[in-house]
């Protein structure tokens, strides 16, 4: 037993490495060129870390809280104290990527040890399958998703017993509290994922995690003053709506006839822009669901079915919006900005390479048949093709809605009604395709 246990310490130890060093070796080459990917918020957050140290050093708790107001804390502490440890050696922009590295390196590691829960085969295809998929190394820079995704795969792990314990539960409900932290969108994945596993896996023992993880958003510092919560909630509205914008989002900029458009880029064709590596994941999954639907062998497991899923629809409800005719803050007013970005779609990544390999190895596990779990998965992979397709050629899905709106303004007319025809007919097509995988469906 110790002799199995060293070996997976191992083992966990060198895909570390080696999912380290990959993206090591691509941040050196797109910095010189060599490759063109787009980075994001790379000088916002590294400022914003030194600032919130700084602040925190002094103890000026104001200040902290005045520090890039409407996002939490922890990533962007973790990325000063980053700046402030290695900047003086490798610059203030490389140190501040150091905490995002390290997170989506980490990150392999309980993805091998939850997917080894079914076998030693399913751990390590989803660790290979994580460390290799070029859109998961691209966006391992981001700088609030890795870590929050880390902590959120982390808190999957301590409950992949059929019954865990309450310390278990108790440690999930912080570690997703730590994931909220980092960004908001956990908050909204900490709620499905809790309400999720209350109704299919834990009942009322789900809310143990909930209790313990929301409390912790009282960490927030811009919580703390009235007029820093002013701020914001201002800033916030520039941006989002309260309501999920992939169902008023049309409405919101004034063109309904876009609502298949939007439905589509929630559930993951929104990764699709230029200079963006294809997601080969959601593919691979694609290929395994068809196989073995072809064979009357599909079965969704439990546990990473409930993760993905949450994950997945925690993207499709985010109250950001795609379009909106104000920018930077209220700054610039009329004109029709894209405010959802591509890696977006990042934290999905680590959970569909856990259900992928779990499929691939055929693990003998209890599935589950229901569609809200089900539409999502199936939803999000059967558009794969085509966001991989754009993405490694003319990322035009844009181009799709340009044409809908300017139909909209009485201009491209014919071309705006093709492209609200096209877009319509793939998401019929993707639900009935949906629908039909959800009925060949097993329950082990």
């Amino acid at each position: 037993m110790r002799a199995i246990k060293y070996m997976v310490m191992v083992f966990a130890f060198f895909i570390f490495i080696a999912a380290m060093l990959i993206r090591i070796v691509i941040l050196i080459l797109a910095m010189h060129g060599c490759i063109r990917i787009t980075m994001y918020d790379i000088s916002i957050y590294a400022d914003s870390g030194k600032k919130l140290v700084e602040a925190l050093v002094k103890g000026d708790l104001r200040a902290a809280a005045g520090v890039n107001v409407g996002t939490p804390p922890l990533g962007m502490l973790l990325t000063g104290l980053s700046i402030m440890t290695f900047g003086g050696l490798f610059g203030d922009i490389v140190a501040s990527m150091i905490p995002q590295i390290i997170s989506s390196s980490l990150t392999v590691i309980p993805i091998y040890l939850i997917a080894r829960r079914y076998s030693e085969k399913a751990g390590l295809i989803a660790s290979i399958i994580y460390t290799l998929d070029p859109y998961l190394v691209q966006y391992a820079y981001t700088y609030l998703d890795p870590i929050g995704t880390l902590l959120a795969l982390a808190a999957a792990l301590f409950l992949i017993d059929k019954k865990p314990r309450k310390r278990n539960l108790l440690l999930s409900g912080i570690l997703l509290g730590l994931a909220s932290l980092t960004k908001l969108t956990f908050i909204i994945y900490a709620a499905i994922f809790t309400l999720m596993l209350g109704i299919y896996r834990l009942g009322r023992r789900s809310l143990l995690i909930w209790a313990t993880s929301l409390p912790m958003l009282l960490l927030i510092p811009w919580l703390w003053f009235p007029d820093a919560r002013l701020k914001a909630v201002e800033h916030h509205l520039s941006f989002n709506s309260y309501l999920p914008v992939v169902f008023v989002g049309p409405e919101l900029i004034g063109i309904p006839q876009a609502h298949a458009w939007y439905i589509l880029s929630y559930i993951g064709m929104g990764q699709v822009f230029w200079n963006t590596l294809p997601f080969i994941t959601p593919l691979i999954l694609l290929l395994i669901i068809i196989h073995k639907s072809l064979r009357r062998e599909l079965s969704l497991p439990l546990m990473p079915s409930i993760t993905t899923s949450s994950m997945i629809l925690t993207i499709f409800f985010l109250p950001r919006n795609y379009w909106t005719y104000s920018w930077g803050g209220g700054v610039v007013q009329g004109i029709l900005s894209r405010q959802f970005y591509p890696y977006y779609f990042y934290p999905t990544g680590p959970f569909l390479a856990i259900l992928t390999a779990a499929l691939i190895a055929g693990s003998d596990i209890a599935g589950i048949k229901n569609r809200i779990v089900s539409y999502p998965l199936f939803m999000a992979v059967l558009i794969s093709p085509l966001a991989v397709v754009m993405n490694l050629g003319l990322p035009y899905w844009d181009f799709l809605f340009t044409l809908i709106y300017s139909s909209a303004q009485g201009s491209w007319i014919v071309e705006g009604t093709i492209a609200t025809a096209i877009t319509t007919t793939i998401l019929i097509v993707s639900i009935t395709v949906t629908e039909f995988l959800h009925r060949r469906l097993n329950i082990l």
